[in-house]
């Protein structure tokens, strides 16, 4: 058993199988995540309650402790989502960026601390890997009228990476083609190109 495995034993997280839908029945025009270069973006995820939207606001029908209890939740989803996508959670070297927005009330300033039920499971499964930049937004109305969404879109919502080479084959070491003109000067004005 890995460590992250022992860890989420530790912490009686059981990821499932197979990736875990963002709303029963319903069927996403997006992908849940895409890979671009050595890094994973996650799309977002709705906070739920014994398997159902949890839904309402932050600071009227729902309590500060129910909106972090489902941040935590929505983070366990995105692990699973995570999982599905890499295989083995280890490859993870870093938790990059994480946002989170808060169906809050309108009188509602504390959606970092729903924010919180997020980040606290990530440290706690990755350790220091799991130390992260992160945005928290209190807003009118979530999709779905859900109370929290935390993941990664095309803003950045959720990043992880770099991953360890355990996904894919060592890279080329060959050298591509030099430029003809590249590193020779030209002229008294020319400048000399280096490759960086």
């Amino acid at each position: 058993m890995s460590p992250i495995d022992e860890r989420l034993k530790s912490l009686n997280i059981v990821l499932p199988d197979v990736m875990p839908p963002v709303v029963d029945g319903y069927v996403p025009a997006f992908a849940p995540f895409t890979r671009s270069g050595d890094q994973i973006h996650l799309s977002g995820r709705l906070g739920k309650e014994g398997g159902k939207l949890l839904c309402g606001k932050v600071g009227e029908e729902i309590s500060l402790d129910q909106g972090k209890l489902a941040a935590r939740h929505v983070a366990i989803e995105l692990l699973a989502v995570l999982k599905a996508a890499i295989g083995d959670l280890g490859c993870v070297r870093r938790i990059v960026k994480l946002f989170v927005m808060v169906n809050g009330a309108p009188h509602f300033t504390e959606p970092h601390r729903v924010a919180d039920g997020a980040s606290e499971l990530l440290v706690q499964v990755f350790g220091e890997r799991g130390i992260h930049s992160r945005s928290a937004v209190s807003v009118a109305r979530g999709d779905f009228f859900q109370s929290t969404e935390a993941g990664k879109c095309t803003r950045s919502m959720f990043v992880v990476g770099p991953l360890r080479n355990c996904m894919q084959g060592p890279r080329s070491t060959q050298r591509r083609p030099r430029h003809p003109h590249r590193g020779r000067a030209r002229g008294r004005h020319s400048l000399q190109c280096t490759r960086t």
